[in-house]
């Protein structure tokens, strides 16, 4: 499920929860694991350099992007943009994993506001209650999507976002990495 609700000046928030079927173990570590391995299930990546490294669970890395070129002018989407990724396991419930996806300047040490209209991802990975061995994924993002009209916009949470994680779920467990 998906929704959107007008944030503030031209920002848009947007939350979603899902189903996911695989253990919250190994769906926290897809979600949050940003070492250069994981370009093998990240479809929209070209390239993960690791930054800056705070400890186990919080990275600033320099994401190369895969956007079309039309989408990429649109929406002032750069080729390559630093994050940091900050993740805590059993947060705020035990079994949870809770992340933050934030803009980065590496020169300044900063986080930023916004690049491109990337603002924040978050989100919590929880034990499914009815499934086990599922995972549900709630998550709350902003960005500023003001050049996308709202028909569009519902049209991409509805099926992109959902392709996208299912996507990533199965080359995830092809991998190297999971093997």
């Amino acid at each position: 499920t998906g929704w959107t609700s007008p944030g503030r000046d031209k920002d848009t928030l947007m939350r979603c929860c899902m189903s996911i079927d695989m253990p919250p173990e190994q769906c926290g570590e897809m979600m949050c694991n940003f070492s250069p391995e994981s370009i093998a299930w990240r479809e929209t990546m070209s390239s993960l350099e690791l930054l800056q490294d705070y400890g186990p669970s919080d990275k600033v890395v320099k994401m190369g992007l895969k956007v079309p070129w039309l989408l990429r002018y649109m929406m002032s989407i750069p080729d390559e943009m630093a994050m940091r990724i900050v993740y805590r396991t059993d947060y705020p419930n035990p079994g949870d994993t809770s992340y933050v996806v934030v803009p980065f300047d590496v020169e300044k040490q900063v986080a930023l506001e916004s690049v491109g209209p990337m603002k924040i991802k978050s989100g919590v990975i929880s034990p499914h209650p009815d499934s086990p061995g599922k995972t549900m994924l709630r998550s709350l993002d902003s960005a500023n999507l003001s050049m996308m009209p709202d028909w569009g916009l519902g049209m991409l949470l509805k099926s992109h976002v959902s392709k996208q994680i299912g996507s990533m779920q199965r080359l995830f467990k092809a991998s190297e990495y999971c093997k």
